[in-house]
């Protein structure tokens, strides 16, 4: 095979989209370099890149608090740690391309063979035209062909998003729910009594908890597993103390 390939001058490679998978990290902490999150992350996959996303405000490119990392896997790690702190890792989903030349979809104008189109009128020249009636070139609505408004953009960047979630379903999602028990093979429980003890009365000086560095841990990592939650759950003072002792307790 190798002979072959040297002879015809022609090289053997698998597809990176076929060994590689991108997701999203959110709620990372600003002040970390793109190397100082590499050095430190760790997951059940080999991490290949990280890169921070950008904002430019005011001309001057802002660091977001979402970052994309880079696996070297068919499925997405369900977690990653950086900095012993623990994150869910959301599926990647690029933005929708859209030719800037005949004003398409999922192709760019360097590849496009179509006309040039106007987005602002639909006539076959550029976009600086004089208009007073603005109509888009893919559904013939009153908006600029590259508006979010476009019910046909709206409908590619569905199918994109739906395309991404079924083909990047990580396998430990599938398998890890769990099938409903049935509520008949369980007796039913008596109601447990509380008993009230003096652990709840015992004063606290609020500099010692400022000092304990197990705290103040257990409390950050309590307020970025929150802010991760993506259920529709309450935050109440009894979730927020279950986690807290979820993270004091080893």
């Amino acid at each position: 095979m190798t002979h072959f390939l040297g002879k015809h001058k022609l090289k053997a490679f698998v597809p990176a989209h076929l060994t590689e998978i991108t997701g999203v990290i959110r709620y990372v902490p600003k002040d970390l370099s793109n190397e100082d999150i590499y050095k430190s992350i760790t997951c059940d996959a080999e991490v290949i890149s990280v890169k921070r996303f950008m904002r430019k405000v005011d001309g001057k490119l802002t660091p977001l608090g979402t970052i994309a990392v880079t696996f070297t896997a068919t499925a997405l790690p369900q977690h990653a740690y950086i900095q012993m702190f623990r994150y869910p890792v959301h599926i990647y989903i690029p933005p929708l391309l859209q030719c800037y030349k005949c004003l398409k979809f999922n192709h760019s104008a360097k590849v496009c063979l179509g006309s040039q189109i106007c987005s602002s009128c639909s006539g076959q020249h550029s976009y600086k035209c004089d208009v007073e009636k603005i109509v888009c070139i893919n559904c013939q609505g009153g908006h600029l062909a590259i508006s979010r408004d476009c019910p046909v953009k709206q409908q590619k960047m569905e199918e994109k998003k739906n395309k991404y979630l079924k083909q990047n379903r990580s396998y430990a999602t599938v398998v890890s729910i769990p099938a409903m028990p049935d509520p008949r093979a369980f007796p039913n429980l008596k109601p447990v009594k509380t008993v009230d003890t003096d652990i709840n009365k015992v004063p606290y000086n609020a500099e010692q908890i400022l000092n304990n560095e197990l705290i103040i841990n257990a409390l950050v990592k309590s307020l970025v597993m929150l802010g991760n939650d993506k259920n529709s759950t309450p935050i109440t003072n009894k979730r927020i103390k279950d986690i807290l002792l979820s993270n004091l307790i080893p």
